[in-house]
């Protein structure tokens, strides 16, 4: 009985194990086309357009960053308008890296920056609360 737990034991962990190592490695059926289609688009751009991208990321990454924070501030003091205010300069920091990103892809790359998921984020200036909950009358 106790060889018998002692078997089923190693093998759930041999099992653990390897399980774990393929879901790191992408997972089951992540074969070429789906390798593909998870490589970023700067790895196709040369050393100079690397360069530049990088550095339109890391300029909307700083700016994203301290937006956020004023966000988070604004959504605890229930400042709503100033939020929406905010939220909107936000909107128009993603669609300015997004054309500052257009101008670096090459015209050859240009469907595929296009059709990449990131790249179609919902940006309706209509839509959610921004975390604010909504009451009945309250206009917002």
């Amino acid at each position: 009985m106790k060889k018998t737990l002692i078997v089923i034991a190693v093998l759930t962990a041999v099992l653990m194990a390897a399980s774990s190592v393929t879901f790191a490695y992408g997972g089951p059926g992540q074969g070429q086309s789906g390798a593909e289609h998870d490589t970023c688009i700067k790895e196709y751009l040369s050393e100079t357009e690397q360069a530049q991208f990088m550095a339109v990321i890391t300029d909307f990454k700083d700016r994203m960053l301290e937006l956020r924070d004023i966000m988070r501030e604004l959504r605890e003091e229930g400042d709503f308008e100033a939020f929406l205010d905010v939220r909107e300069k936000r909107l128009e920091a993603m669609e300015e890296k997004h054309d500052k990103l257009s101008e670096i892809v090459p015209d050859e790359l240009m469907d595929r920056f296009e059709s990449n998921g990131r790249n179609k984020r919902n940006t309706s200036r209509e839509s959610g609360s921004g975390g604010f909950n909504k009451q009945k009358g309250t206009g917002h």
